[in-house]
């Protein structure tokens, strides 16, 4: 460490005395003839490339592919100084006008050189190399469409608990604006997908649309008007309840009469703790379980299947016992 303490305090000693000061004129006067001679001299070629913009695009159709975003040109018998206006002065974007470019849908780049020569600092030639050679405009109609919104989920819940209704949207619906031959093939729109893990109470948030480009290069030029929706999932503790019903006889053809057994039906289900004192033995019309007589024919079968014509829509999986009645004609 002693050293180089030693050494830097000696290099400024001699940087300071007459002879250092003799150095720095002389770096000073070398570099700047450097400088002249390299500014004086001709390069061969050299390729630049710039950020192209674009202005007065048609705004009743829209583009079916992606616009050239960069030109690249080489400069022949470039001087020097040329460079450094290309480097140091030379605008970092260059704009083309489509209202000034003939109409058709492929434009060589050679067309539009004269409204970007009055951007750059220097003379292109008409010669020179120019990447890429066309520029594409291809346009069609625009379109909009109403889409629903495809609500993307992966959900799990705490044991006992379910969702107390279909997951609430808003919005429900998207307009998607684009080419009519693009526009016309889309059904709905999806969200990202929102994963969530043991559940165990309602739960709200907002969700983002897939942007366009995620679902499909070809998308790129699709507008969307939400940028995102609003979701709210109800959830709450499901428990496990039975009650008994009456079985109820349709069908029976006219003039028959038919006794069943068992007469009665146990449904076993699961409901919502806030919806468990709605269903009880004494208001059971909330449900209707019947014995379809037109389901047999009663010559042959000893069987009437039973099925539930009316449940609660607020219950989950819901089982009865029994499935089948026995069944005798009682003679007149």
């Amino acid at each position: 460490m002693n050293r180089i303490k030693l050494f830097l305090k000696e290099l400024v000693n001699q940087l300071t005395g007459d002879n250092g000061r003799l150095m720095l004129v002389c770096l000073v006067v070398s570099s700047a003839f450097w400088f002249i001679l390299a500014m004086s001299r001709d390069y061969q070629s050299e390729q630049v490339s710039y950020a192209v913009t674009y202005l007065n695009l048609p705004t009743d159709k829209v583009l079916l592919q992606p616009l050239e975003d960069t030109i690249v040109f080489e400069v022949q018998n470039a001087k020097g100084r040329d460079l450094i206006q290309q480097y140091w002065l030379a605008p970092k974007t260059l704009t083309i006008d489509y209202a000034r470019i003939e109409e058709g849908e492929k434009v060589p780049v050679q067309r539009v050189l004269r409204q970007l020569r009055d951007q750059l600092p220097y003379m292109v030639d008409e010669n020179a190399y120019v990447s890429p050679e066309y520029l594409y405009f291809r346009f069609e109609e625009r379109k909009e469409k109403l889409l629903p919104i495809d609500f993307q989920a992966d959900v799990t819940l705490a044991y006992h608990f379910e969702m107390k209704r279909n997951i609430d949207l808003e919005p429900e619906f998207v307009t998607v604006s684009g080419p009519k031959s693009i526009i016309d093939t889309l059904k709905s729109w999806k969200t990202e997908t929102v994963t969530l893990r043991e559940l165990n109470k309602t739960f709200e948030d907002e969700v983002d649309l897939l942007q366009p480009a995620q679902l499909d290069a070809r998308y790129f030029n699709l507008t969307l008007s939400e940028p995102r929706a609003k979701y709210r999932i109800d959830v709450e503790e499901y428990t496990e309840k039975s009650i008994w019903r009456d079985i109820d006889l349709v069908n029976v053809p006219p003039g028959m009469e038919l006794y069943i057994f068992p007469k009665r039906a146990k449904l076993t289900f699961q409901v919502g703790v806030s919806n468990f004192l709605a269903v009880s033995d004494e208001i059971n019309e909330k449900f209707e379980v019947v014995a379809d007589v037109g389901e047999v024919d009663v010559d042959k079968a000893n069987q009437i299947p039973v099925l539930i014509a009316k449940a609660p829509s607020y219950i989950r999986n819901i089982e009865m016992d029994p499935s089948y009645v026995e069944f005798v004609i009682v003679d007149e």
